[in-house]
């Protein structure tokens, strides 16, 4: 397993807030696609499901990445920018 992450009944992000509407059905398709395990553990006296990717999730992801690293490649072409990493991305 890889990145393991414990998500609370409101998650949230630097600047944004994400419903359980949002991101509780997003988690569940991806591990029926089999990109995320989960499993319940005790934390901070509550009971949390805690999700990681599997193997194939991080396989994935790369792919991903690598794809859309080709469109931005693409688009900073045609318009004309500079090719560089996005911030938090390395190149």
């Amino acid at each position: 397993m890889h990145q393991t992450a414990a998500w609370s009944a409101r998650p949230t992000w630097p600047g944004r807030r994400c419903s359980a509407n949002g991101a509780y059905p997003a988690l569940h398709r991806l591990e029926e696609a089999g990109q995320l395990a989960s499993s319940w553990a005790q934390a901070e006296g509550r009971r949390r499901r805690v999700y990681a990717l599997t193997d194939k999730g991080v396989a994935d992801l790369a792919a991903q990445r690598t794809q859309w690293r080709a469109f931005e490649r693409g688009m900073q072409s045609v318009l004309g920018w500079p090719a560089q990493a996005a911030p938090g991305w390395s190149a």
